[in-house]
């Protein structure tokens, strides 16, 4: 009986950190036939129910960390509803505002359910060790998909518009995107992908040293394929934290001696460095331009938003949901008009208390430093990335996020100071 107990307890922890981040991860939309990403959507739903019957399977904990997970929640509960309130008051209600309950709901059954699978058990190497092989295995799609979509290798390009991309929009054609709807959402993905690999190159020994930094140029290729500029500006900054916070006195010269290297060949071969980006990657670059001389268009708009919102809302809580009203691009702007600075701050506080998590339980599981410190760095720098919008608050990566904030709570809970 303990032996049946057990297999199955192993079989949940690769199905959570294995299987089900892969295949929701990969998951086509398939955007010529199902439109708004209906299948993620399900799939999400669907998650969320599996997580569910984690939460009925288990005595619900009522320790500290429990508390934080049950208070973060409710208050954003309590936000959406007095937001839908006000939005009944103006008659300004949608049915697609009404969904936002439900989502805060799955995104607390998939915290809340991986805190609970981590911390009834002492299996914690095995589920670091499944979430090791995910990141990998999401990667090495991640960069064969793209690269033969990008350069359209026998005629790749039309699988690419039948199971991610949508054809009737150009401007993603020759953008890596795969496998999300939109190159932002990538791009934050592929900056804990890349920190991962850069921080494993600095950390590990021998053989395995030169593959993870050949994995980090890999994933640095597929970052600029994206074109996404703020997931450029939170990779610089991500590479600043991990020389910061994850590097000793020996792998400090390295990374240093890496980037002056990358420094002095920038400054010798600019003007032919230049044309060869200003030539593959034109939004990107046309964008940085821009942003220099103060007329970036996109900049410009969320930045207005931004403004918009302080000056037509109370700030502390919400003005409303709104879906079908406003299309808010940014995370901050999206914050402040439906859950006002409370929320924000509340989100803010969320992803410093992640980092803290993870960063402190590196010292203390040696075996998977790298890939926690990567998720450490991750979520310190992820209020840059949601300059461009809410990721988290996408199905897919809602999962990521969510899922390793409660697998953060349980590491947290794990580390004995």
């Amino acid at each position: 009986m303990d032996d049946t107990v057990q297999m199955l307890t192993v079989r949940t922890d690769k199905v959570i950190f294995f299987f089900l981040p892969v295949i929701y991860i990969l998951l086509p939309s398939f955007p010529s036939l199902a439109s708004g990403g209906i299948i993620s959507i399900w799939f999400f739903l669907l998650s969320s129910i599996f997580f569910l019957s984690i939460l009925k399977a288990n005595r619900i904990a009522f320790d500290f960390n429990s508390k934080l997970i049950f208070i973060y929640f409710l208050s954003f509960i309590f936000l959406l509803l007095v937001s839908l309130a006000l939005d009944v008051k103006s008659n300004f209600i949608a049915k697609a505002d009404l969904i936002e309950l439900p989502k805060v709901a799955c995104y607390f059954l998939i915290t809340y359910g991986t805190y609970l699978t981590v911390k009834r058990t002492s299996r914690l190497n095995i589920q670091l060790h499944y979430l090791n092989r995910a990141v990998v295995f999401i990667f090495i799609f991640i960069f064969i998909f793209n690269i033969f979509d990008i350069f359209d290798i026998y005629g790749f390009r039309h699988l690419s518009f039948t199971l991610y991309k949508r054809e009737t929009v150009t401007i993603l054609q020759n953008k890596a995107i795969a496998p999300f709807s939109q190159t932002y959402q990538l791009g934050s993905l592929m900056i804990l992908i890349l920190v991962y690999f850069f921080i494993g190159s600095m950390k590990l020994p021998g053989n395995k040293k030169v593959i993870m930094f050949l994995g980090f140029l890999c994933a640095l290729l597929i970052l600029l394929l994206t074109q996404s500029r703020s997931s450029l500006l939170a990779f610089i900054i991500s590479l600043s934290l991990c020389i910061l916070f994850a590097s000793s006195r020996r792998t400090l010269v390295q990374a240093l001696l890496f980037l002056s290297t990358i420094l002095f060949f920038g400054v010798l071969y600019n003007n032919e460095i230049y044309d060869f980006l200003r030539e593959k990657l034109p939004y990107m670059i046309s964008g940085i331009e821009s942003m220099v001389g103060g007329s970036n268009n996109s900049v410009n708009y969320r930045s207005e938003q931004i403004y918009w919102v302080i000056d037509n809302s109370s700030l502390i809580i919400g003005m409303g949901v709104s879906k079908a009203h406003y299309m808010f691009e940014s995370l901050y702007s999206l914050y402040l008009y439906r859950y006002g600075v409370f929320g924000l701050l509340l989100f803010l506080l969320l992803c410093v208390l992640n980092f803290v998590n993870y960063y402190r339980a590196s010292f203390y599981h040696k075996q998977h430093d790298y890939l926690l410190l990567a998720i450490s760095i991750w979520f310190l720098s992820y209020p840059v990335t949601a300059l461009s919008s809410a990721h988290q608050d996408t199905p897919k990566l809602a999962l990521v996020f969510y899922g390793l904030t409660g697998l953060g709570f349980a590491l947290n809970r794990k580390v004995k100071l």
